[in-house]
């Protein structure tokens, strides 16, 4: 209104401020006495108009003491243990506007709201993940543009939008408090993610699958630059732009940060000890002097000397984490077990009795000869056979099926072979170790299918790379080629093409408890 009136357009002025009620008119009480004369045809009338018969004169608007607050640097600062009111600025004694709830007035003597602490926001997350793991989320699908050789980011991210926890966990976070600052970030991989996720919108299921690309809504295309720059802020080998990388590496990288960024405390070895015996009454340990070396009393009264690795507590660990128990055993010798975690399961694909993902994992966890192996007290060639089992199972089972080697003279081969991979995986009872059998029910051991990641191309160096991941808006199949979003049926997706093959597979255990 005042440019209107500062443009000499009197009458459109007056028109805008006999339609607009005197609270509005307030705001702009600093006209000077000839343009309140031309607006409202003299000072008196103005009066009378705005404070509707008061005799009071117009007010100026009240100057509000601001502060500039400086933008976080991480997460951690947001959510830290410290009440908010250490970092925020005292409250105005000049009252507020309604519409700022948050803010304390001179007349309000309430305590500033208290922020929630990273442990706190972690806990009610784990809380609640119990409920949201079955429950799906209903996102629009959207296509990624690929400017460059990103496709082994965005197969990734389609893959990890599609868990329901971990894209709840990230809607905790309220991207407008994503650090703005000029310094480093301490948390950038979860910066990234709550941008990412907050990029889609829920909408409605479909009444029935859609069987045409056409007939699904789609969002609209975009590039999440933020993910290319997390890679350069990380000081990654994946972080030079234009370059084809590994999807699987591009996964570790995140889930490894995320990991790190969300770690809230060191697991202790008696936790370890619960993974492998649940806490049985026959089974003993007694930690010796090595932090990392304790003697493990199974079962049978059979002892073993156990080494594990460190491990710390995150909801990427809650979810994806698995556990390895790989034993040693030689001829007048205590059993060597050591105690592996991971993120994703590496299956060796070359042998020519591998055909498909049961073969693989079988082949993995058939009990071995070692040649050649020296006992560590005699220094004297022994003979010893290891075997590896499942000590723990994720929620979330990532299979990497290794497609690249290395040959004898250091050059990198893609093995193309196809293998066959169930829509149902069921882990056997008997690729699990015996202390976790008898805790684990038949729907623990129970997988579905929820993501699939292909590699075209014959070679290693080089290629392409898609995804099918299930979409529960559609109650079906999408296939992501970058910003081309199409439908595909479940035997579409398992079935075998000429050009691509299977390379990370998605499996989510179907209780999700």
């Amino acid at each position: 209104l005042r440019s209107i009136v500062r443009n000499g357009r009197y009458k459109a002025a007056s028109r805008i401020a006999m339609e607009n009620d005197a609270e509005t008119l307030m705001q702009f009480g600093d006209f000077t006495e000839e343009e309140r004369e031309r607006l409202f045809g003299c000072p008196t009338e103005a009066v009378k108009f705005v404070l509707r018969g008061s005799k009071k004169s117009i007010p100026k608007p009240k100057t509000v003491p601001t502060t500039t607050r400086t933008p976080p640097s991480s997460w951690a600062a947001l959510f830290s243990k410290e009440d908010a009111r250490s970092s925020s600025p005292a409250p105005s004694p000049v009252a507020k506007p309604k519409e700022n709830p948050n803010e304390n007035t001179g007349e309000d003597k309430k305590e500033p709201k208290k922020s929630k602490s990273k442990f706190t926001i972690l806990a009610d997350w784990k809380e609640e993940s119990k409920a949201l793991w079955s429950k799906p989320v209903y996102l629009v699908p959207r296509g990624l543009i690929n400017r460059g050789n990103n496709c082994y980011i965005h197969t990734i991210l389609q893959s990890l939008l599609a868990c329901p926890s971990l894209y709840s966990l990230f809607k905790l976070f309220d991207p407008m408090h994503i650090p703005q600052g000029k310094g480093p970030s301490a948390t950038p991989v979860v910066d990234s993610f709550v941008q990412f996720v907050n990029e889609f919108e829920e909408g409605t299921p479909a009444g029935g699958k859609a069987k045409k690309s056409q007939d699904f809504q789609q969002g609209s295309v975009f590039e999440p630059k933020y993910m290319y720059d997390m890679l350069k802020r990380m000081k990654t080998s994946l972080s030079m732009r234009g370059r084809q990388e590994d999807a699987e590496e591009f996964l570790s990288c995140v889930l490894d940060g995320l990991h790190e960024e969300l770690a809230t405390e060191e697991i202790e070895k008696t936790e370890d000890a619960e993974v492998l015996k649940n806490q049985e009454d026959e089974e003993k340990e007694t930690e010796k002097e090595n932090d990392d070396e304790w003697e493990e009393v199974g079962p049978r009264k059979k002892s073993a000397v156990t080494r594990k690795t460190s491990l710390k507590r995150s909801p990427v660990s809650d979810m994806f984490g698995g556990v390895l128990r790989s034993s040693v055993r030689t001829s007048g010798a205590k059993e060597s077990v050591t105690i592996e975690p991971f993120f994703t399961l590496k299956l060796d694909i070359q042998d020519e009795m591998v055909w498909s993902v049961k073969d693989a994992l079988e082949g993995l966890t058939t009990k071995e000869t070692l040649h050649g192996y020296t006992s560590s007290k005699t220094g004297e060639e022994v003979e010893a056979s290891r075997r590896t089992v499942f000590a723990q199972l994720p929620l979330v089972f990532v299979l990497h099926l290794k497609r690249f080697v290395y040959d004898k003279t250091g050059g990198c081969q893609k093995v193309n072979k196809e293998i066959d991979y169930p829509l149902d995986l069921e882990i056997s009872k008997d690729l699990v170790a015996e202390s976790a059998r008898k805790r684990l029910r038949p729907k623990e051991r129970t997988y579905k299918l929820f993501s699939v990641v292909y590699h075209h191309g014959k070679s290693a160096n080089g290629g392409h790379y898609t995804c099918d991941v299930y979409s529960s808006i559609l109650g079906g199949w999408c296939r992501y080629d970058d910003n081309i979003v199409r439908t595909v049926t479940e035997q579409q997706v398992v079935k075998h093409s000429t050009g691509k093959v299977a390379y990370l597979l998605y499996y989510k255990r179907i209780d999700g408890t």
